[in-house]
C-alpha cells in the first residue's frame, strides 16, 4: 500500500505534538520495513529531519517559501493547490495528514487525519478552566 505523508504544515524550528507524533509513526514504519512504502511531502528545509527517522521513503519537497510572521495563509495555498497538483503524480492509495491542515478542497483518495487539540470544539463549556 503506496501511502502519502502531507507533511506541509511542520516548519523548521516549530515544534508540536503533532510532530511528536509523526515522528514516532516514521520511526515505526522503518523499523517495521514499510518506509519505502511512503511518500512524504515536506519542505525543502524539513527533508532532512524526515528523512532521518525514514531513509527509504521517497520525498517530495517544495521549498519553503512562507511568511513566517503570517505562515497559514501560504500553507493553505500550498495546500490547496501546490499538494493537489502533485499527489496525483505518485500512485498513492490513502493520503494521511498529521493534523487538520487538508486544504479547501476534497480528494479523490481515502484520507486519514489525526486531530490534534480539539478539546475546545468538543467540550466549550471548559474552554475558562484551560487558560493559562
Amino acid at each position: 500500500m503506496r501511502v502519502g505523508i502531507n507533511c506541509l504544515y511542520f516548519l523548521k524550528g516549530a515544534h508540536c505534538g503533532a510532530e511528536e507524533v509523526l515522528f514516532n509513526l516514521l520511526k515505526g514504519f522503518h523499523e517495521n520495513n514499510h518506509d519505502q512504502d511512503l511518500v512524504i511531502f515536506c519542505y525543502e528545509n524539513m527533508k532532512q529531519t524526515f528523512g532521518d527517522l525514514c531513509p527509504n521513503a521517497k520525498y517530495v519537497c517544495v521549498e519553503d517559501t512562507l511568511d513566517h510572521d503570517h505562515p497559514f495563509k501560504g500553507m493553505m495555498k500550498i495546500q490547496t493547490r501546490w499538494f493537489r497538483r502533485n499527489y496525483t503524480k505518485y500512485n498513492l492509495d490513502v493520503l494521511f495528514f498529521p493534523n487538520i491542515g487538508l486544504g479547501y478542497r476534497g480528494y479523490k483518495k481515502p484520507v486519514v487525519v489525526v486531530p490534534h487539540d480539539i478539546q475546545f470544539a468538543v467540550h466549550p463549556e471548559n474552554a475558562n478552566s484551560w487558560k493559562r
